[in-house]
């Protein structure tokens, strides 16, 4: 007979609480006779009525888990995506950039003087040259 004991309801208990719940037990007494002493909060709280959803803290932190996931998830996938992109289109990059400042900037080059110059010199320079 458990009637009339003295039930601390805190967590460790929860098992007990979950058995009493859910088995198809007979209890010798009546039910009301089950019920908590300890804390004040739950003191003369049936043990019948007691909910211990707020003690499986696995089940409580298994949402944050998963939403830390699949933020860690989708944040890695994106810088890595950034930087392939950057990586391979480097130059379609810079170009975008470069005109993406000049709208901001209300940057306009001047105009271009047409080549005066006939012709182009490229001059090279070697350690191995020789003397004319």
């Amino acid at each position: 007979d458990i009637t009339h004991n003295k039930f601390i309801c805190e967590c460790t208990l929860s098992t007990f609480i979950h058995w009493l719940n859910h088995t198809n037990v007979t209890i010798a007494g009546p039910p009301a006779d089950i019920h908590c002493v300890y804390p004040d909060s739950l003191s003369g709280v049936s043990l019948f009525s007691l909910s211990t959803e707020a003690c499986d803290e696995e089940e409580v932190l298994k949402s944050l888990k998963f939403s830390l996931f699949i933020v860690c998830t989708v944040t890695l996938t994106l810088f890595l995506m950034t930087i392939l992109i950057v990586t391979k289109f480097r130059g379609f990059c810079f170009i975008c950039y470069k005109t993406a400042q000049r709208l901001v900037f209300k940057y306009h080059p001047q105009g271009t003087e047409p080549d005066t110059y006939k012709y182009d010199a490229y001059l090279c320079f070697s350690s191995k040259d020789f003397a004319w």
